[in-house]
């Protein structure tokens, strides 16, 4: 989820367990540790692809996240100490800050390796990212309430003499509540377009390799879904506000897994290949070849900044030659693709020109 959200979930959360303790700062601390996971995109790798791959990895481990729990709710005690605040509680509002951060990435597309190093060792935990994508990367609907209970709390969270500040304390547990049961909406909402897309590739006799429906940018009613089909992608949006008899208008892309035979660094390639959960394709230019992860951006031009050119290709020969460190492809956004999106929520004929 975008760093905004993450903030205010860790204010929100800290304010819940340990409001009563630190006031304010409870939130405050909230919102540093709620943000602390998600910098680890300032360690950047030598290749683009690594740090596309790595990010939520070690930092949004269940092992890491919980080693480190202890000590910073202990350290976080021994400053605040003067408001008795109980070392056990600290720990554990630690804990849910990271804990809940960790499992709202997961519900995202990207993917979330909350079994890093685990894995290595428990067979039985999964080894790829988790990545439900039953909400979107940005969703305001989602953070609105977390938001608003962030900003209550550190303007009226402060400690009374008087007794615990009830009113602020509800006012994040309300929030807690709202949020949480909307990501139950997208949840049931996934089931539904995922249940639709099935029965119509069951209908046209289509067997389905993998199946992949997340929302578009900004919202839960719009949907992408995903079809594999051997190494061919078919690919369309769904609204919830479709008539329900309102068939999914696939376009199909091939994947050209075939190009992987002449690639001088295959590794390269499979890490997108595996991290995309087979959702991927080849590009084949003038210049080289590229990957894309088709579960982000909008098809076919992927202008949300996930692909990667692999190599170039000789003019004369028409050899590839490796691109080593790969190159991370920056196209100008389309922002007809925003307009596209609020359009096609409400209107089953909207299309998108490219």
């Amino acid at each position: 989820m975008d760093s905004l959200t993450q903030a205010v979930l860790g204010a929100t959360v800290g304010y819940a367990f340990g409001g009563r303790y630190l006031g304010r700062k409870a939130a405050l601390w909230g919102i540093g540790l709620g943000t602390l996971p998600d910098l680890d995109v300032l360690i950047q790798s030598a290749d683009p692809i690594d740090s596309y791959i790595l990010h939520r990895s070690w930092s949004h481990s269940f092992l890491v996240t919980g080693l480190v729990s202890l000590p910073i709710g202990l350290a976080i005690s021994r400053l605040h100490k003067n408001a008795s605040a109980v070392p056990g509680r600290m720990v554990l509002m630690v804990s849910l800050i990271f804990f809940t951060h960790i499992l709202l990435d997961a519900m995202t597309i990207y993917g979330t390796q909350i079994f890093w190093i685990l894995s290595d060792f428990l067979p039985a935990l999964p080894q790829d990212p988790i990545g439900l994508g039953s909400v979107a990367i940005i969703d305001p609907i989602y953070t609105a309430p977390l938001l608003f209970a962030a900003i209550w709390v550190l303007l009226r969270g402060s400690i009374r003499s008087s007794g615990p500040n009830i009113l602020s304390e509800q006012v994040t547990i309300a929030a807690l509540t709202i949020s949480t049961l909307y990501l139950g909406w997208g949840l049931f909402a996934q089931y539904k377009i995922v249940k639709h897309a099935e029965d119509q590739m069951a209908s046209n006799g289509i067997i389905i390799d993998r199946l992949l429906a997340s929302p578009t940018f900004g919202n839960s009613l719009l949907w992408y879904v995903l079809v594999q089909e051997g190494d061919k992608v078919h690919y369309g949006v769904r609204s919830l506000l479709d008539d329900e008899n309102q068939l999914l208008d696939f376009a199909v892309m091939e994947r050209r897994s075939d190009l992987l035979i002449e690639l001088p660094n295959k590794a390269a390639a499979q890490k997108v290949m595996n991290f995309s959960k087979g959702f991927y394709r080849f590009a084949e230019t003038a210049d080289g070849l590229s990957i894309a992860d088709m579960r982000m951006g909008l098809p076919p031009n992927f202008d949300l900044h996930f692909e990667f050119a692999l190599a170039n290709r000789n003019s004369e020969d028409g050899t590839l030659t490796a691109l080593s460190p790969t190159k991370h492809l920056f196209p100008q956004v389309n922002k007809e693709n925003f307009i596209y999106v609020w359009d096609r929520i409400f209107n089953e004929r909207a299309t998108l020109d490219i």
